[in-house]
């Protein structure tokens, strides 16, 4: 997945969208109807967020399924490199 998968590529495509940037100047021309993290959990990062996302899509899993499938690992796989 790590080889085939341009992560980087992706990451900086969809940044700009991701609710939990941290990019103050990308914030600061939103408007105040936009969507805005002020409290509660800090966000995930965004390439584990996308990696979490393509794998539920190649293997059709459910929100439920993906999070069991990722704290049910008893390894960490090289391939996937899902942890943050």
């Amino acid at each position: 997945m790590l080889k085939v998968v341009p992560w980087a590529v992706l990451v900086s495509e969809i940044q700009p969208y991701y609710v939990g940037t941290q990019d103050s100047d990308k914030n600061k021309n939103q408007d105040a109807n936009s969507v805005a993290c002020k409290g509660g959990r800090p966000s995930f990062p965004l390439e584990l967020m996308l990696k979490i996302h393509c794998l539920q899509q190649w293997y059709n899993l459910s929100d439920p399924s993906a999070e069991d499938a990722i704290y049910d690992r008893t390894k960490p796989s090289s391939s996937t490199s899902v942890t943050s």
